[in-house]
């Protein structure tokens, strides 16, 4: 008889890994059961799902609980190292195929940019996906959420430790008024996702039966563009990746924007917060002045990406602040 199979991640092991041969392909997890089975019966040589990382994987299986460690001699990367069960902020039940859907097409599109890195389940932050640009210095921790949480709470530790946060609703969550509110103050947004087949239909690529497609994650709900016609801000859906590319990029930010110039269709004030690029808020803020100047274009400063933040200087332990000579 085979032991049951325990959810439960392991402190400071990994729960994601790819081919070692097939780095661009698909990120195998150890708690769907077809990636398992797969990697039980063929034991395939695996690695760790940053690109260029080359830590070997090893997959384990102890007393049902499953998790992959790293080949001996291999340094630990701390990429895709999963949360403990004590560390968790989902109220200890499974993960849904949905969350983990997200997760783990959120890493790979993120992956797939030079100049990008990802961790899943990232220890410190206890983001369910973290992303560096390392052109920027920027980095966001991005949250999918289902259910009821404090989402200021939580908020306010990723940005202590200087990360930028978005919190992604999803079709599928169970939230109560207050909290739906609450998304609209605290750098939320709803997600869902479609395909250029199908642009008007709410897929779910999780479920066993789903029909393959390139499926585009859409976030809207607190997306902002601007209106031409009007010069206010209106709300808009987009591709997930433009806006994490934004925000990266320093072009997209979390305001609010105030109802002078953030309207919604029927041309009344918005009040909440929204991520708005900075050059549509100036130009919003320069039409509602009545002053008479042009648009401000996408290559002035305010459309340009932002320069790199200035990391302090790193020093070596005993030697900061050290005025002995």
């Amino acid at each position: 008889m085979s032991e049951k199979h325990v959810e439960v991640p392991v402190k400071g092991s990994k729960q994601d890994a790819v081919l070692w041969n097939d780095p661009d392909g698909k990120i195998y997890n150890v708690h769907i059961e077809s990636d398992w089975t797969y990697i039980r019966s063929y034991k395939p040589v695996l690695k760790c799902p940053v690109k260029p990382c080359g830590v070997k994987l090893v997959a384990v299986d102890r007393q049902g609980t499953r998790h992959f460690r790293n080949a001996a001699g291999s340094t630990d990367c701390r990429h895709f190292t999963a949360r403990p069960a004590d560390h968790s902020t989902r109220g200890g039940g499974p993960m849904s195929d949905e969350h983990r859907w997200y997760q783990q097409e959120i890493a790979k599109q993120a992956l797939r940019r030079p100049h990008m890195r990802a961790i899943v389940e990232d220890y410190e932050s206890n983001a369910d996906v973290l992303i560096f640009n390392d052109n920027t210095n920027r980095s966001l921790a991005i949250e999918v959420q289902r259910w009821d949480t404090d989402i200021h709470k939580r908020t306010e530790h990723r940005l202590s430790l200087g990360h930028e946060v978005l919190w992604l609703i999803t079709d599928s969550a169970q939230l109560s008024p207050e909290m739906r509110h609450q998304v609209y103050l605290g750098r939320g947004a709803f997600i869902r996702v479609r395909t250029f087949d199908r642009p008007y239909t709410a897929l779910k690529p999780w479920e066993p039966d789903a029909p393959r497609f390139v499926p585009v994650m859409e976030v809207a709900g607190t997306i902002a563009r601007l209106d031409e016609s009007s010069g206010t801000l209106r709300g808009t859906q987009l591709p997930l990746m433009r806006v994490i590319d934004e925000i990266l990029d320093g072009k997209r930010n979390w305001i609010f924007p105030g109802s002078e110039v953030f309207k919604n269709s029927s041309g009344a004030g918005r009040t909440g917060g929204a991520w708005v690029r900075n050059i549509d808020y100036t130009n919003a803020l320069i039409r509602a002045s009545g002053i008479k100047i042009p648009p401000l274009s996408e290559t002035s400063y305010y459309g340009r990406r932002s320069a790199p933040i200035v990391l302090p200087i790193a020093f070596p332990e005993g030697e900061e602040g050290d005025d002995s000579t």
